[in-house]
């Protein structure tokens, strides 16, 4: 689960406790509330968006001594605007993270570095929804645009 104070936490659904906690608070004085989280294909990685203008990339490390999970900031990614609605791995590899901002833009970056890509523009307002089908990724807007995006062509569908 993300929260709005900056937290990650990771409860079980069995005992309904919580196993693991991480803030990403920059300060404890300012609030950094998280609006979006994805999930590799292969469970290793998971990418937070919040509020502010950066893209956090988090391990997750398996414990074999307590047999549970441990999550450990890899990298914070600064961005020109502030605000990620939606994030995303591309499915069938993880290698590709694509986040939605309020900004309007859809931002691609190499999992691995986590450097940029390509910035694409389409919408006018707010992204608020975006999914990968094989190898096309589909973004929907605030004002109801949807747009169909090739990921290895500039075409939009």
């Amino acid at each position: 689960m993300a929260f709005e104070i900056g937290a990650l936490v990771v409860i079980s659904v069995a005992s309904n406790e919580v196993l693991f906690e991480l803030s990403l608070q920059p300060d404890k004085e300012a609030c950094c509330p998280l609006t979006c989280l994805a999930l590799s294909y292969d469970c290793s990685k998971m990418t937070v968006g919040c509020a502010h203008n950066s893209l956090h990339v988090i391990k997750v490390v398996q414990n074999e001594q307590t047999n549970g999970i441990q999550l450990n900031v890899d990298k914070a990614v600064g961005l020109t605007n502030p605000g990620i609605s939606c994030v995303e791995f591309r499915p069938r590899d993880s290698r590709i993270v694509v986040s939605a901002g309020w900004d309007t833009r859809l931002r691609y970056f190499s999992a691995k570095s986590m450097k940029p890509l390509a910035v694409l523009t389409f919408h006018a307002s707010t992204i608020v929804a975006m999914k990968f089908y094989r190898s096309l990724l589909f973004s929907a807007d605030k004002d109801g645009k949807v747009a169909c995006w090739n990921l290895y062509s500039e075409d939009v569908f």
